[in-house]
């Protein structure tokens, strides 16, 4: 990844999420916060869940090799030492669990799910069609755009990470709860 890329994600992330608050330890993770994490998640881009406090860290591949020392010393520079410091622990400590990654995700899948449960099957046709194309995923929401449907699949994809996220907690352990912040929609 490119250091400018890492940069920009640093800054969006500051490397704890803003979506999920750290909780007093025992308590319960919201699932709809867990859920989000999952949409930073990226085939270079991992986060990770501290299971005690709900901390979310945002890591690049580049930063975790990095820190493991994989690219070598010499550009270990492109990281601060505090954000080098925060990634070993969260690389090292039992208390940092990965959340999915991308094929676990494995979105392009759930894009076909929701074109086949279209009941136009017209509609449902030419999505699928889509999905067998370069440039799959921009044509995938041009498509939905065009065919007044983006709502429709924001929802579903929304319930689909939703659903992700509740089997990755359940099988780890954590305690969540599905009920949403004051002041969600």
């Amino acid at each position: 990844m490119r250091k400018d890329r890492a940069h920009r994600l640093r800054q969006r992330y500051a490397y704890t999420m803003n979506a999920v608050e750290t909780r007093p330890q025992g308590s319960p993770i919201r699932l709809r916060d867990v859920a989000r994490e999952l949409e930073v998640v990226r085939t270079d881009v991992a986060v990770y869940l501290n299971k005690r406090t709900g901390e979310c860290v945002v890591v690049t591949e580049d930063e975790a090799a990095l820190v493991e020392g994989d690219l070598g010393r010499a550009r270990i520079a492109d990281l601060d030492e505090d954000a080098a410091a925060k990634i070993a622990d969260v690389l090292h400590s039992p208390d940092y669990l990965c959340l999915p990654d991308s094929f676990e995700i494995h979105e392009w899948d759930i894009m076909r799910r929701f074109s086949e449960s279209l009941e136009d099957e017209e509609s449902a046709r030419l999505l699928l069609a889509v999905l067998h194309r370069k440039g799959a995923f921009r044509g995938f929401l041009s498509e939905l755009h065009a065919m007044g449907l983006r709502d429709a699949w924001y929802s579903y994809r929304e319930a689909a990470f939703d659903r992700i996220a509740q089997d990755w907690l359940e099988e780890n352990e954590i305690p969540y709860e599905d009920k949403p912040r004051e002041g969600d929609a």
